[in-house]
């Protein structure tokens, strides 16, 4: 699949980003996060066809896409006072525990592994 060395490197980027901001902010009481949605009810993964749905559902515990409601919720929370005390923290999309390890690929491509890198 085309289009993997862009995806993986800005994703690279941000989580690095995120964690080196928060280690400078954190002594202000300013804290960094991000939000990696993990794969989310869109024209592009509706074009995957409904097998392809199937298998990615299968990987995510919630058994389900996201949606673009699902995002907003953490966005609100991660931006409130509620997550005051959160800190260099990714929230995502109903994975797995046991797909987080984002050295395992399992020889799939990057895009097909969105859900397991954080």
């Amino acid at each position: 699949m085309r289009g993997q060395s862009n995806y993986a490197a800005s994703k690279a980027g941000l989580i690095g980003f995120t964690k080196s901001v928060a280690r400078e902010l954190a002594s202000r009481g300013i804290t960094a996060k991000r939000r990696g949605a993990g794969f989310i009810v869109t024209d592009m993964t509706q074009a995957l066809g409904p097998e392809m749905q199937e298998q990615l559902k299968l990987r995510i515990a919630l058994g389900r896409l996201g949606t673009g409601d699902d995002v907003a919720n953490v966005v609100l929370f991660l931006a409130s006072e509620l997550a005051g005390y959160v800190d260099r923290a990714g929230a995502h999309g109903g994975r797995r525990h046991d797909d987080v390890n984002e050295n395992n690929l399992g020889g799939r491509t990057m895009a097909e592994n969105q859900c397991k890198i954080a």
